[in-house]
């Protein structure tokens, strides 16, 4: 019988949430979903990374698109293989299964025992998760909560961006200017910061504009989320 292959990541993770029988990770720079095992000699948990998935910044805006959209498949009978994301080139003359360094989807079963499948092609072999409803909530939460850490702000700013983004609607986050913006921060007085620290905030939020908008728009449509839908 052949070993299946392992390749442990020496990282250590910054946050971790449950997904179901996964585990979604935060890294600096990238998330891992997978199953990870705690090592005992080094006190951490560890993901193989030959049967995680990687998630890095450049897939992010398409994969809160992939969360919005598999919403739907739980409700209807789709089953197209759809691609989340691929750095190969996309053509006629390749299938989507075929294609290598890629992300894509597809669901499978009758409705209400609907799965999302979520594929990578990314190592040497594919890596499928098989999610129902309740574990794709579950992904979808993780998600949210974890992907801004990826970019190492400190908790201060990351926990007033949060609040930010689940407190402001979609128009004000892409069309406020910086003073704007500066004045809603200091509204929403999530937590007492200086003036330095709201302008740091502030132009962090600017930089971010556009996937700080795509986080507002499906934390609205996750229904799991008690936020309003203006």
């Amino acid at each position: 019988m052949a070993l299946s292959k392992v390749q442990y990541n020496s990282d250590i993770y910054i946050d971790i949430c449950t997904v179901g029988d996964l585990k979604l990770a935060v890294y600096p720079n990238y998330l891992l979903l997978g199953k990870p095992i705690f090592d005992s000699h080094h006190q951490r948990v560890k993901f193989n990374t030959l049967s995680s998935i990687k998630l890095s910044e450049p897939v992010f805006r398409n994969f809160f698109i992939f969360l919005q959209k598999a919403f739907q498949l739980f409700e209807n009978e789709d089953n197209s293989l759809t691609v989340i994301y691929s750095e190969s080139p996309i053509s006629d003359n390749v299938e989507i299964k075929d294609l290598k360094n890629s992300l894509f989807y597809e669901a499978e079963g009758e409705k209400n025992l609907r799965i999302v499948i979520l594929c990578s092609t990314y190592n040497e072999t594919q890596v499928k998760f098989y999610l129902n409803f309740q574990t794709f909530n579950e992904l979808c939460e993780s998600f949210s909560c974890l992907f801004f850490k990826t970019y190492c702000y400190t908790a201060v700013q990351n926990t007033v961006i949060e609040h930010f983004v689940h407190l402001t609607i979609v128009k004000d986050i892409k069309q406020k200017s910086l003073k704007d913006l500066i004045t809603l921060i200091k509204e929403q007085n999530v937590l007492e910061l200086t003036h330095n620290e709201v302008l740091i905030i502030a132009n962090l939020i600017v930089r971010h504009r556009k996937l700080i908008s795509l986080w507002r728009h499906f934390a609205v449509l996750n229904p799991r989320y008690e936020i309003t839908s203006k």
